[in-house]
């Protein structure tokens, strides 16, 4: 058997218990097909991907370092490297890969997201902002991109905006009740619009009555309250 079928058989045999969740499995056909052929880069990126399905990051970036060697192009394998740098906290270094791989793509709607993250956790706010705003232009319809938005929003408190956006994924997705929550909680805590907050509330628990809302009594005794005030 020449080196190349061997190695082509290996790494779809691999794929095959990758597939199946066989992990182990898939890493040591991977591995037997990096020893047939070292220099090809498949190998290295799909026991990365049982790597990381592992939770073992660090070997999964020893294995994107060497595909990326071989080919310093492709934004897949930094894209997956910036994300493993992400889950082991490694933000600094993470950055670096997602401002890459937009360079070499700059209309990659996940690497805006990705790095978007990274910045909120570098407590760059307003750089996360924006990256979710270029993703958002990227896919619009992402109702998940303007819920995230809205959160970092929300951190920075710019509330009036963080309402907007959950607005706006409101539109998107108008029966998933998380949302008219997170809402609620910015109108009535932060906006005291308790009216708002109030109407969000009910709808949120006709979409999903099984949730204890803690902050219902505080919304209904401050409508109360600021009815009293402004009829006085």
């Amino acid at each position: 058997m020449s080196n190349k079928y061997r190695y082509e058989f290996l790494i779809s045999e691999g794929l095959e218990e990758e597939i199946n969740g066989n992990y182990d499995e898939a890493i040591k056909k991977y591995s037997d097909a990096i020893i047939s052929i070292p220099y090809k880069t498949c190998g290295y990126y799909y026991r990365s991907f049982c790597f990381i399905n592992q939770l073992n990051y660090k070997s999964a970036i020893d294995d994107l370092n060497i595909a990326i060697l071989l080919n310093p192009k492709s934004y897949f394998f930094i894209i997956e490297r910036g994300s493993a740098k992400l889950a082991l906290k490694e933000y600094k270094s993470a950055l670096s890969d997602f401002n890459e791989v937009i360079k070499l793509n700059p209309n990659n709607k996940d690497a805006y997201e990705l790095r978007a993250i990274t910045k909120e956790n570098l407590l760059d706010f307003e750089g996360a902002i924006d990256d979710y705003g270029i993703a958002i232009l990227l896919n619009p319809d992402d109702h998940y991109l303007f819920e995230k938005r809205a959160l970092v929003k929300e951190m920075s408190a710019e509330f009036h905006g963080a309402e907007k956006d959950l607005s706006l994924a409101i539109k998107l997705y108008p029966f998933k009740a998380d949302l008219y929550f997170k809402r609620s909680d910015i109108r009535g805590l932060k906006l005291e619009d308790y009216t708002g907050a109030i109407n969000d509330l009910n709808r949120g628990l006709e979409l999903d009555p099984s949730v204890n809302p803690i902050c219902e009594d505080l919304y209904f005794k401050e409508a109360f309250r600021k009815i009293k005030i402004d009829n006085i």
